[in-house]
This record gives C-alpha cells, structure tokens and sequence, in this order.
C-alpha cells in the first residue's frame, strides 16, 4: 500500500484534502496497534496488517479494513472510492457516520464487558478452545479457517499441550496436519528455509512472500515440540533448515537478529523466490535440473505468475521418511523377537524402496545449496535491519529450545551472543529497555510486550544451562 497508494499523488491528493492522516509505527507503538487491531478483528472477524482504520475526530472508527488497492479489483473495494465516498458522505451528511462510529464503539464495548463477565478460569475452558479450533479446522488442507491463512503457532502449540495432557488424537491430528501442509506449500521457502508471512490461498502455495523474525521464532518453537512428541523427522528438518537462514541471513554481526525480509525484489513480490524449469537445469545441469524440477513440481506452466513456487504439496517422500523410521523400528524389535517376523513381513518387503528416498536427500540438499548461492546473486532482497527487543527475546527462546532438544552447542552459542546484545545494548543507565536498535542508536521505551519476551528469554536459557545468573536477571527485569 505503501507503493501503490500513499506515495501516489491522486490518493495523497485525496488524503490531503479530506482527512487528517496519522501513520502509526506497529514496532514502536504496539499498545495503539492492539487498540485498532481489536477494533479490526471485531468488526470483520479477523485482521492483519497494512491496518485501515477510517474515524471520526474523537477517534471513534467507522471503517476497518486491511490491505486495500488503489482501485477496486477482484471483489477487494479500492483505496480510492473508499475515500471519496467516505468523503462525500462526510460532507453531507457526517451524523451518519458519527452514529455508526459510536453504535459500532458500544458493540465493542458490551462485547468486550461480556467476555470479562463470562470468563471462568477453570478447566473446561480447554476443552471449549478445543471445540472451537475443532470447529475451524481445515480437514484438507491444515489449518485454521478461510484464505488467508496465518500459520498462527500458539493455536498449535495450544493444541499440542492439549493432545499430551488429554491424549486426543484429534488434537494431535490437527497439529499435525497443519504442521506437514505448511512445510510442504510455498509458504516454507524450500531453498533457503524460513517462513513467509502468511498464504493468500487455502493450501499454503502462494504466500506473502515478506519473511519475519516472529513468526519464525514461534514456528521453531512448534516445529520442536511436535519434533519432542511425535519423533517426526520432518520437523527436524524445519528446524535445522530455518535456524541456519536465521544465522545466515538473518544475525547481525553484534548478535542480535533482524526483523524482516522484504517480499519485493526489483519491484516484484516473490520475484527472488521464484524459478522457471530451463533456470534450474541451467544452474544445476539436465540430470539433476530435471530430478529437481519433478521434485519441486516447478513446470512450464507455472504455478505463479508465468514462473514456479517450490513445493511438495501432496508429495509423499516426508511420510515416506517418517514410514522408514517406523519400519527400520519393527525390523530392530524383530532381531530381538524373532516370533514377530511374520506380522511385518510386508514393512520389510518395502524397506528397498524407502531405503532409496533417503539416498536421494544428500543429492536433493546440494541441489538446494546451488540454486541458494544462484538466488542470492540474481538478484538482492531488501532486510529490514532493525533490530527489535522484543522479537530477539522470542528468538532466543527458540534457539535455547533448539538446543534442548537437539543438543547443537551453536544454537546456544547463537542464543546467548543474542541475549548479550540486549543486556549490553538495549539498556539505558537506569536499566530500562528500547523497543529497537538500528545504525549504533536506540529508539523509543520498551513496552510490556519487550519485557515478557526478556524474561521468557532469559528463563529459557536458565532452563538449558541451568545458570543462575539467567534466572536473577529475569528478576531483575521483572
């Protein structure tokens, strides 16, 4: 929106004449995001971001809205009839918008009061969030509701505990669904690793291609605790590919991690992540250009924009690679039980095929590698190399977890050298923390958001390293 409507002329002329525009930093003043971001969810069901918020001038909105156009197209209304209707209607008559602005002002309000009034903290409130995600599940295509779809972790990370504590399968199921059709669709960026924002479509192909240090955090944290569950390798793999684009491409050379990757390149969204099939046998040679291609279902067709979007949507190699685990399992039992030879007879039979799918990663891997050094030097992506207080303590929650779990000493290299930028830095000399840090300056007072995520980083590596001095800081910062 940014490109295509606040710096074009027609809209600022628009903006300029009718309305007092107000633009709001969500990273440096998210207290009046949430505000706005409610008021959004309320009046539409769901929100996101660019945020469209139209009030009247005592800030009572009347229209709540996400990304918008420039013109209408595709059922989406446009920017600009939007506002010369909203105009118009001011001008003749504006008490209609001053008694929607407050009717919708009190819905919010008494919805809000009945929410505080019906809330009882006890457990079969459990079991009604259970119902509810059970009521928006998507049996296809994992996930949670209608296009668009966010990966939103803490709804799984929800469900996973509850799976544990109440031994559903349903639960588990739904995680699980969920967790294996976002890897394998575009929203999971298969050459470099990392997730994209969210996917515009219900099966997780076409993403909006920005990638952002939060979200990557929590969908570590998931990746893992599924990975603590259920042993699935696959999620492994999530985890190690996503933690390496993190140091990579994501690690200032200070410690601290940044916040975001653009989704445009040369004026395109999702340019840099896309390949045509003549562009990877030229990087990879014909073999293997053609083994990629298959695998990665990049055609001449195209699956975005005239060029392909890698994915494995509805490919079988990573149930395949989970099935392999369970058969070399009940082969192992069967050395030491003989008399069980005979129920997994069939398991064995197929052992020579799965056997192959795992020879073939190490090839499928440098693959990756090749068409990753040739991405990055086709074209550059923008980063955002803000560096967030509160989004580097969720990512230090997710290295230290990393390292619980898999035991790697440079994911709590990388977690602490993180949390000792923020000590070192983020302060200031009365011990209070900025909301951000960029080009040798911090910005801006933190906010509660800042500290829990401190605290919660501070607590993970005391958990991991059982370091004492983790523990007194998260004191301290409380």
């Amino acid at each position: 929106m940014e490109r295509e409507s606040f710096e074009d002329e027609e809209i600022a002329n628009i903006l300029n004449d009718s309305f007092v525009s107000i633009k709001v930093d969500k990273e440096e003043r998210p207290e009046v995001d949430t505000i706005y971001m409610n008021v959004c969810q309320a009046m539409n069901g769901h929100g996101g971001w660019p945020l469209t918020i139209i009030m009247t001038p005592d800030q009572k909105p009347f229209f709540a809205g996400t990304y918008l156009p420039k013109h209408s197209k595709r059922q989406m209304f446009g920017l600009m009839e939007l506002l010369t209707k909203v105009s118009e209607v001011w001008k003749v008559d504006p008490e209609r918008l001053i008694t929607s602005a407050e009717d919708i002002v009190n819905i919010i309000k008494d919805h809000e009061q009945e929410k505080i009034e019906e809330t009882k903290l006890d457990r079969t409130l459990f079991g009604k969030a259970y119902m509810h995600y059970q009521s928006q599940f998507d049996q296809r295509y994992g996930g949670f509701g209608n296009a668009p779809k966010f990966p939103s972790p803490h709804n799984l990370m929800f469900l996973l505990r509850y799976a544990v504590t109440y031994h559903s399968d349903s639960a588990l199921s739904m995680v699980e669904k969920t967790l294996k059709c976002m890897y394998q669709g575009g929203l999971y960026d298969h050459i470099g690793g990392g997730f994209c924002r969210y996917s515009t479509d219900e099966k997780w192909l076409v993403p909006h291609f920005e990638k952002m240090l939060y979200d990557n955090a929590m969908l570590v944290l998931v990746y893992c605790e599924a990975y603590q569950v259920t042993k699935n390798p696959m999620y492994e793999l999530v985890v190690r590919e996503t933690l390496q684009y993190i140091m990579d491409e994501m690690t200032d050379e200070s410690g601290g991690f940044y916040c975001a990757q653009d989704a445009d390149s040369e004026g395109q969204e999702g340019k840099y992540y896309v390949f045509t099939p003549d562009e990877v046998i030229q990087v990879l040679g014909e073999e293997q250009g053609t083994v990629f291609n298959l695998y990665y279902q990049i055609t001449k067709q195209g699956n975005f924009e005239g060029a392909n979007i890698p994915n494995r949507i509805g490919q079988q190699q990573q149930v395949e690679l989970a099935r392999l685990h369970q058969v070399q399992e009940k082969l192992q039992e069967v050395h030491q039980e003989q008399e069980k030879l005979q129920g997994i007879r069939q398991d064995q039979d197929e052992l020579p095929r799965l056997q192959q799918v795992r020879e073939d990663l190490p090839k499928l891997h440098q693959m990756k590698e090749k068409l990753y050094e040739y991405r990055k030097g086709r074209m550059k992506l923008h980063k955002d190399d803000k560096i967030l207080t509160s989004w580097n303590g969720l990512m230090i929650v997710a290295f230290a977890k990393a390292y619980q779990v898999f035991r790697e000493d440079y994911y709590f290299s990388a977690a602490k050298n993180a949390y000792l930028f923020l000590q070192e830095t983020m302060k200031d000399e009365k011990g209070r923390l900025a909301i951000r840090y960029r080009d040798g300056h911090r910005f801006g007072l933190g906010n509660l958001e800042d500290y829990a995520n401190l605290i919660w980083a501070e607590i993970s590596l005391y958990e991991v390293s059982f370091e004492p001095s983790y523990l007194s800081y998260a004191s301290q910062d409380a």
